[in-house]
């Protein structure tokens, strides 16, 4: 017996997060937030790490990946509580009809 087809977890044409942009305007300002961000870790951490007199040449690649690594996780994490907090101002029946990205739990 084939697998039942399911509905995907928001309504097709809007963007995954709770805002109602669509695919386009989501992937667009994706996009140039990404951009900010990159030019903003160059200029917060590597460049000061390459600048840097006190770290030995040979530890500065090191310090450079490090740095940018802790960077990420902690964007990753502002965004994932940002959309984390915009879900949860939702009305309780929007949260019920399932129009916004749910977090999968081991125990379910």
């Amino acid at each position: 017996m084939a697998p039942s087809w399911s509905p995907p977890p928001w309504p097709p044409g809007r963007s995954a997060g709770c805002g109602h942009g669509g695919a386009f305007g989501a992937a667009l300002v994706g996009i140039l937030v990404g951009v900010a961000l990159a030019y903003a870790t160059y200029f917060i951490t590597v460049r000061p790490i390459q600048t840097s007199r006190r770290i030995a040449e040979a530890e500065k690649e090191i310090f450079i990946l490090t740095a940018t690594l802790l960077l990420g996780i902690i964007i990753q994490e502002a965004i994932r509580l940002s959309l984390h907090q915009q879900c949860q101002d939702r009305p309780a029946a929007d949260r019920r009809r399932g129009d916004f990205p749910r977090r999968a739990h081991a125990g379910q």
